[in-house]
Protein backbone atom coordinates (compact mmCIF):
# COMPACT_ATOMS: atom_id res chain seq x y z
CA UNK A 1 0.00 0.00 0.00
CA UNK A 2 2.77 2.41 0.88
CA UNK A 3 4.53 1.73 -2.41
CA UNK A 4 1.47 2.64 -4.45
CA UNK A 5 -0.03 5.39 -2.32
CA UNK A 6 2.85 7.47 -0.96
CA UNK A 7 4.11 9.25 -4.05
CA UNK A 8 0.71 9.70 -5.62
CA UNK A 9 -0.73 11.12 -2.38
CA UNK A 10 2.22 13.31 -1.42
CA UNK A 11 3.33 14.59 -4.83
CA UNK A 12 0.64 14.28 -7.48
CA UNK A 13 -2.47 14.87 -5.37
CA UNK A 14 -1.51 18.34 -4.05
CA UNK A 15 -0.74 19.52 -7.57
CA UNK A 16 -4.01 18.12 -8.90
CA UNK A 17 -6.02 19.64 -6.03
CA UNK A 18 -4.43 23.04 -6.64
CA UNK A 19 -5.32 22.77 -10.33
CA UNK A 20 -8.93 21.91 -9.43
CA UNK A 21 -9.51 24.80 -7.09
CA UNK A 22 -6.74 26.44 -5.06
CA UNK A 23 -3.84 25.47 -2.80
CA UNK A 24 -6.16 26.07 0.16
CA UNK A 25 -8.24 23.11 -1.02
CA UNK A 26 -5.38 20.74 -0.33
CA UNK A 27 -5.05 22.03 3.22
CA UNK A 28 -8.76 21.46 3.74
CA UNK A 29 -8.51 17.95 2.28
CA UNK A 30 -5.69 17.06 4.68
CA UNK A 31 -7.50 18.58 7.65
CA UNK A 32 -10.67 16.62 6.94
CA UNK A 33 -8.62 13.44 6.47
CA UNK A 34 -7.08 14.06 9.88
CA UNK A 35 -10.56 14.52 11.37
CA UNK A 36 -11.59 11.14 9.92
CA UNK A 37 -8.51 9.54 11.44
CA UNK A 38 -9.21 11.13 14.83
CA UNK A 39 -12.85 10.02 14.82
CA UNK A 40 -11.95 6.48 13.82
CA UNK A 41 -9.23 6.23 16.46
CA UNK A 42 -11.58 7.43 19.16
CA UNK A 43 -14.25 4.94 18.19
CA UNK A 44 -11.81 2.04 17.97
CA UNK A 45 -10.77 2.60 21.59
CA UNK A 46 -14.32 1.74 22.59
CA UNK A 47 -15.06 -1.16 20.23
CA UNK A 48 -14.15 -4.81 20.20
CA UNK A 49 -13.86 -6.07 16.65
CA UNK A 50 -13.70 -9.72 15.65
CA UNK A 51 -11.24 -10.47 12.86
CA UNK A 52 -9.77 -7.01 13.27
CA UNK A 53 -6.90 -7.47 10.82
CA UNK A 54 -9.28 -8.57 8.05
CA UNK A 55 -11.36 -5.44 8.57
CA UNK A 56 -8.21 -3.34 8.68
CA UNK A 57 -6.94 -4.71 5.40
CA UNK A 58 -10.31 -4.08 3.77
CA UNK A 59 -10.44 -0.56 5.21
CA UNK A 60 -7.10 0.46 3.68
CA UNK A 61 -8.72 0.29 0.26
CA UNK A 62 -10.68 3.40 1.26
CA UNK A 63 -7.43 5.35 0.92
CA UNK A 64 -7.88 5.22 -2.83
CA UNK A 65 -11.09 7.27 -2.76
CA UNK A 66 -9.52 10.76 -2.75
CA UNK A 67 -7.14 9.77 -5.53
CA UNK A 68 -10.06 8.45 -7.56
CA UNK A 69 -11.98 11.67 -6.88
CA UNK A 70 -9.02 13.71 -8.09
CA UNK A 71 -8.59 11.53 -11.15
CA UNK A 72 -12.27 11.76 -12.02
CA UNK A 73 -12.18 15.55 -11.51
CA UNK A 74 -15.08 15.42 -9.09
CA UNK A 75 -16.14 18.67 -7.40
CA UNK A 76 -14.31 19.72 -4.24
CA UNK A 77 -17.09 18.61 -1.82
CA UNK A 78 -16.77 15.05 -3.15
CA UNK A 79 -13.00 15.21 -2.73
CA UNK A 80 -13.41 16.38 0.86
CA UNK A 81 -15.92 13.61 1.64
CA UNK A 82 -13.63 11.02 0.06
CA UNK A 83 -10.74 12.33 2.13
CA UNK A 84 -12.73 11.97 5.36
CA UNK A 85 -13.65 8.37 4.52
CA UNK A 86 -10.02 7.65 3.57
CA UNK A 87 -8.90 8.98 6.95
CA UNK A 88 -11.30 6.62 8.72
CA UNK A 89 -10.01 3.68 6.66
CA UNK A 90 -6.37 4.60 7.16
CA UNK A 91 -6.71 4.84 10.92
CA UNK A 92 -8.66 1.59 11.13
CA UNK A 93 -6.03 -0.19 9.08
CA UNK A 94 -3.08 1.14 11.09
CA UNK A 95 -4.76 0.33 14.40
CA UNK A 96 -5.65 -3.18 13.26
CA UNK A 97 -2.10 -3.83 12.07
CA UNK A 98 -0.43 -2.56 15.24
CA UNK A 99 -2.89 -4.41 17.45
CA UNK A 100 -2.32 -7.64 15.54
CA UNK A 101 1.44 -7.30 15.86
CA UNK A 102 1.17 -6.82 19.60
CA UNK A 103 -1.25 -9.71 20.05
CA UNK A 104 0.47 -12.31 17.86
CA UNK A 105 4.20 -11.57 17.99
CA UNK A 106 6.07 -12.82 21.07
CA UNK A 107 7.22 -10.00 23.36
CA UNK A 108 10.88 -10.97 23.03
CA UNK A 109 10.97 -10.27 19.29
CA UNK A 110 8.25 -7.62 18.97
CA UNK A 111 10.73 -4.74 18.80
CA UNK A 112 12.74 -6.43 16.03
CA UNK A 113 9.64 -7.37 14.03
CA UNK A 114 8.23 -3.84 14.37
CA UNK A 115 11.54 -2.33 13.23
CA UNK A 116 11.60 -4.55 10.13
CA UNK A 117 7.95 -3.77 9.48
CA UNK A 118 8.59 -0.02 9.57
CA UNK A 119 11.75 -0.27 7.47
CA UNK A 120 10.24 -2.37 4.71
CA UNK A 121 6.97 -0.42 4.70
CA UNK A 122 8.63 2.83 3.70
CA UNK A 123 11.84 1.97 1.88
CA UNK A 124 12.54 2.10 -0.97
CA UNK A 125 9.77 4.34 -2.20
CA UNK A 126 9.41 4.90 -5.96
CA UNK A 127 10.79 8.42 -5.57
CA UNK A 128 14.03 6.95 -4.14
CA UNK A 129 14.62 4.89 -7.28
Amino acid sequence: MNLVNTDSWQVLAPQRAAALSSPVTWGLVLGVRGAGMLLSSGLLCRLTVRRFLVWGQLAITLSALPLLALGARLPVPWLIAASFVAGVGSSLSATAWDTSLQEHIPTGVLSRVSAHDDLFSTWPSPSDC
